[in-house]
């Protein structure tokens, strides 16, 4: 017994299209994947070194290690000793993209910073206190990072930022943003 639509369909597409058409699709998965284990490793146990503008730490370094393609874990130094410890979690695949917008979790250490003349960031404080009020703040970013194929890398975010005290400072207001610039050490291969 013949199928009509079994016929109707081989004259639509012949078989060697079929063919054709299934190599062509293996080659290109097979580039596809060639190429994602490729980026993979420039991604994975990468390192950047960045200094880092704003922030937990106001101006400082921050070193953002790639422990997997999704996931880094970050560290940041201030100039004024302050710091912090978290992670980033990356929504797009960085296997294949050099753009990845990421959502993160610092929790940091910040201390009060005078001078003669008042609180470095803006507001007056009184030069007579010789004690430094420090405080545990925990930083939600949302941002992008580009790494570019010879390694400069830059990242940009913003995001609420938890404190128990406002100090009037850029590190202790209820919203906080970091922009970050570097370089990307690749693992060698």
């Amino acid at each position: 017994m013949i199928n009509a639509s079994q016929g109707f369909y081989r004259r639509l597409v012949p078989p060697r299209n079929i063919a054709i058409f299934l190599v062509l699709l293996a080659l290109s998965a097979t580039k596809t994947l060639i190429n994602a284990q490729q980026n993979s490793k420039d991604v994975k146990e990468s390192t950047s070194l960045m200094l880092q503008f704003f922030g937990p730490e106001a101006l400082g370094i921050h070193i953002n290690h790639n422990v997997m393609p999704r996931v880094s874990l970050n560290l940041g130094i201030g100039f004024d000793l302050d710091a912090h410890l978290g992670f980033n979690a990356y929504f797009s695949n960085r296997e294949l993209k050099r753009l990845a917008l990421y959502g993160g979790l610092q929790v940091y250490l910040i201390r009060k910073v005078q001078f003669f003349t008042g609180n470095v960031f803006g507001s007056t404080g009184s030069s007579s206190t010789n004690k430094r009020d420090s405080q545990v703040g925990l930083y939600l970013p949302i941002g992008f990072e580009y790494i570019a194929k010879k390694g400069f890398t830059i990242q940009l975010d913003v995001g609420p930022n938890i404190v128990r005290n406002n100090w009037n400072q850029t590190n202790t207001g209820i919203v906080m943003g970091s922009l970050k610039i570097g370089y990307t050490f690749r693992p060698k291969q």
